[in-house]
């Protein structure tokens, strides 16, 4: 048996733009500080354990290091992942633990 094909060539994960700078607290109870690092129009949603879209938002920052109030009163005590996707295609998730 002879096997050929093609190398692929692609960016190497560390050097795409990370999008989020800081998410505090976490765990957290009402409200989440997520930092963005750049300046730009993003769309952030959060999933819960299930996968299933509990919060979606489109945001934009005028300049770097803007620090955006995301309200999580209503969600139920559990792990969420959060993701912040730029108008680029970009994107950056983090986890946190809602108490």
């Amino acid at each position: 048996m002879k096997i050929s094909g093609q190398s692929v060539a692609g960016k190497n994960e560390s050097s795409l733009p990370e999008l989020i700078e800081n998410l505090y607290p976490n765990p957290a109870t009402d409200q989440l500080a997520v930092t963005i690092k750049s300046k730009g129009s993003f769309r952030l949603q959060i999933l819960d354990s299930e996968g299933k879209l509990v919060f979606n938002e489109d945001e934009s920052s005028e300049g770097d290091n803007i620090t955006l109030r995301v309200p999580i009163e209503e969600l139920k005590p559990g792990l969420y992942l959060l993701l912040l996707q730029s108008d680029e295609g970009y994107y950056s998730t983090r986890q946190f633990v809602k108490q």
